[in-house]
């Protein structure tokens, strides 16, 4: 069985998570910071603090510009969780950037586009991102 300690922050993060989303679609629209995603809630065991994962692609602020705006908006964001959700106390926001999004998105293209033969990690035939393989795992070249 599983300690009442334990998930109560789990079920705070859950709530805290999903009203989160919400408003920071708002936000996004109102300071045009492009789609911003939760990557990671993270309650305190003593359900004070909160920490926020967050990722943005697109809109024109740069990454400081975000983070910056969110911290400034955090006690707004705060004072919306305590009037959303039944609890006797809202934790503490502290944002923190999760470029792994951008990191995803920014290797996908790169696959798409294909990979600049300097890019390579290796040319050895048969293996991913070599010219040397037909894809059927033979090589082309004549012997």
């Amino acid at each position: 069985m599983t300690s009442p300690e334990g998930s109560r922050p789990l079920r705070v993060a859950g709530l805290v998570r999903r009203e989160l989303a919400q408003a920071l679609q708002v936000f996004a629209r109102e300071h045009d910071a492009g789609l911003i995603s939760l990557t990671q809630v993270d309650v305190a065991p003593d359900l004070r603090n909160a920490r926020i994962g967050v990722s943005a692609i697109g809109g024109r602020l740069s990454p400081a510009e975000l983070l910056e705006r969110l911290e400034e908006s955090a006690g707004e964001l705060r004072r919306h969780l305590a009037r959303t959700l039944a609890l006797r106390t809202v934790p503490r926001l502290r944002f923190e950037l999760d470029d792994s999004l951008v990191e995803a998105v920014r290797l996908s293209v790169l696959i798409r586009e294909g990979l600049p033969a300097g890019a390579r990690s290796t040319d050895a035939p048969g293996t991913p991102g070599s010219n040397a393989d037909d894809g059927g795992g033979k090589s082309t070249d004549p012997e």
